[in-house]
């Protein structure tokens, strides 16, 4: 489920939250506060997605998605991650041959594997992932198809229709995106009163994102029954 308010109507609602007309100028003189609060919408989206895993270890299911990667000779044992990976859960061999690839630590990989074309070519079994981009422990022999879960970035928004691809938290997005406000105003008092709330609306977001997928959220109180 997507979000009810569009890119807009979530912009004139931080100006509105923060007391700004969004015609007026911001304080750099150069761009209106309609458009600074739409920059504030998509920092607090990416904003959400970071705070969720590093603090909570949790990802948003609706973000969870998969694709499909050749992992071929030509590409020397190292491949392109998806333009909007955020982080990736597994993967694993598809097609005529089938195998889970083990992910092993970046450090523990490279010292295991200092040069992907320094050894054997062959099918691969190990990986890991760095510099935005996926290595095989090996030069793969031929074309192997892999299947990649991975976790993606929230979408950012354009027009001014857009909605966010967040499910449902309008309110959160909103919240993160008054509190970035105030700090570049540097109204400091109301810019922390904004941040507690955003961290007690994230908290419930994720418990109940959690709940619904059957998942447990250590520290936090998650919702019960159906």
């Amino acid at each position: 489920m997507a979000g009810i308010l569009t890119f807009s109507q979530l912009a004139v609602e931080v100006c509105n939250t923060v007391q700004r007309d969004p015609t007026a100028l911001a304080r750099d003189a150069a761009t209106t506060w309609l458009v600074r609060a739409k920059q504030f919408i998509n920092w607090a989206q990416t904003k959400i997605a970071q705070d969720a895993s590093v603090l909570f270890g949790h990802d948003f299911s609706d973000f969870q998605t998969e694709g499909n990667i050749s992992l071929t000779y030509a590409g020397g044992g190292s491949y392109d991650e998806p333009a909007d990976c955020k982080s990736i859960y597994s993967l694993h061999l598809s097609g005529a041959v089938t195998a889970m690839l083990r992910f092993r630590p970046m450090k523990e990989f490279f010292e295991r594997y200092p040069i992907a074309s320094a050894e054997t070519t062959g099918q691969p079994i190990d990986w890991t992932s760095w510099n935005h981009k996926i290595w095989t422990n090996c030069v793969p022999n031929v074309t192997y198809t892999a299947n990649l879960k991975y976790v993606k970035w929230p979408t950012q928004l354009t027009l001014d229709a857009d909605v966010s691809s967040f499910p449902g938290l309008d309110r959160l997005i909103v919240t993160c995106a008054v509190y970035m406000a105030y700090e570049a105003l540097l109204e400091t008092e109301e810019a922390a009163h904004w941040r507690t709330e955003f961290d007690e609306q994230l908290k419930r977001c994720v418990a109940a994102d959690a709940t619904r997928l059957g998942e447990s959220v250590p520290g936090l109180t998650q919702p019960t029954g159906t």
